[in-house]
């Protein structure tokens, strides 16, 4: 997706308007669906992963 295609889906799904805090906003959504992203993957990579054991990137 190109950003700005990620720009309108994030809106769409806040059912936001575009404002002037509405680069910061997309960026927000964004980097919390990159995040549950890369941890899916990381639980289908590692299926007998203790998830109770590890740490997030915002600890």
């Amino acid at each position: 997706m190109s950003p700005q295609e990620v720009k309108k889906f994030v809106f769409g799904e806040l059912n936001l308007s575009e404002t002037e805090d509405s680069d910061r906003i997309c960026e927000m959504a964004t980097r919390q669906a990159f995040s549950a992203t890369k941890f899916l993957l990381e639980l289908q990579q590692n299926p007998d992963l203790d998830i109770s054991n590890t740490k997030s990137d915002y600890e």
